[in-house]
């Protein structure tokens, strides 16, 4: 499934440092990676994506086209996998450096959105 774990440690590896080729804004934080980094872990970042609660997965997959970030911390079995932000964050912005996932909106909108957070669809 997903683990918080396991995200920071793809996320340390993926981080480029000053050598960085993709750069992926995030709610805080703006992260720097290695794209041959990247896709060593696609599969892997995938398979968590699709552990999300179905409202994040694509509607062609019977999902709802995006949700919002606040409740990325549950996974696809209504279970807490991370109670940290920071672990959402870095998980999606990983998919999203992957092009596997995206903001469904720009970030001047968010703050019409509940909690003022971004919706997120995976893909």
């Amino acid at each position: 499934m997903i683990s918080a774990k396991r995200v920071d440690e793809i996320l340390i590896d993926c981080l480029g440092g000053e050598d960085y080729d993709i750069a992926v804004e995030g709610i805080i934080n703006t992260y720097g990676f290695k794209g041959e980094k990247l896709e060593k872990y696609q599969d892997e970042v995938k398979q968590m994506l699709w552990n999300l609660p179905k409202p994040f997965l694509p509607v062609s997959a019977g999902g709802g086209g995006g949700w919002s970030f606040l409740n990325a911390c549950q996974d696809a079995n209504d279970v807490q996998w991370t109670g940290l932000h920071r672990s959402m964050e870095a998980l999606l912005c990983l998919g999203i450096g992957m092009g596997l996932c995206e903001w469904s909106l720009p970030r001047e909108l968010w703050s019409a959105l509940p909690g003022g957070m971004p919706y997120v669809a995976v893909s």
